[in-house]
């Protein structure tokens, strides 16, 4: 099956994401926007599964995703979540090419933009602009991912929700609210109270 390339309006806005951290020359441009390929997701169709080797690395245009593991008990604990214009993946897998102890989900059906492991390592080696983004880039994923650790032993239930209000308010309503709960380590009747008093507060 023929991959698809990216819609002119795709490119754009991989062209604007990746411009926050270089500014690479029309050449390497040209060769960055070509390694990607258009990819599409049912509701509720897995991207990665645990098990499995990430093969891929998302620039998402349609959709809305979650990432999580399994507790030893059986339960689902969500430790993010990526939508239009995010970049997504499980990185370590992605990375290290070594199996998966994460799940990546499509919640609404989902159109992404997506490159291999491969491809981006060539260029890598073709391009020092691409390799700097990739140093940038997955150093940002580091460092929001401590400030999350920090955040979640540090502040209140109420300080957790609020601080997600404030950051991402357009996907409050579009996600479930067990698996909102669970991404802020919460449970589901604590949600849904908070929840409950920031509408009552407007």
């Amino acid at each position: 099956m023929a991959r698809l390339p990216p819609s002119p309006e795709a490119q754009d806005r991989l062209t604007k994401a990746v411009l926050g951290f270089v500014q690479p020359a029309d050449e390497a441009l040209h060769a960055f926007l070509q390694a990607w390929h258009v990819k599409t997701y049912q509701k509720n169709e897995y991207l990665c599964q645990e098990g499995e080797v990430e093969r891929y690395f998302y620039f998402i245009t349609k959709g809305i995703q979650r990432i999580y593991f399994l507790k030893p008990d059986g339960h689902e604990h969500v430790m993010g979540f990526s939508y239009d214009g995010n970049f997504s993946g499980v990185a370590d897998s992605y990375l290290g090419q070594k199996k998966s102890d994460l799940y990546l989900q499509a919640l609404t059906s989902t159109e992404a933009l997506v490159i291999d492991y491969s491809a981006l390592n060539e260029l890598f080696n073709q391009y020092k602009v691409w390799e700097r983004w990739g140093r940038l880039f997955f150093t940002q994923i580091l460092i929001g991912r401590a400030q999350r650790e920090i955040e979640m032993l540090t502040l209140s239930a109420e300080e957790r929700f609020q601080l997600f209000v404030n950051r991402q308010p357009a996907i409050l309503q579009q996600i479930p609210q067990k698996q909102l709960a669970s991404y802020l380590g919460m449970t589901p009747e604590t949600f849904s109270r908070l929840r409950s008093k920031v509408r009552s507060n407007k």
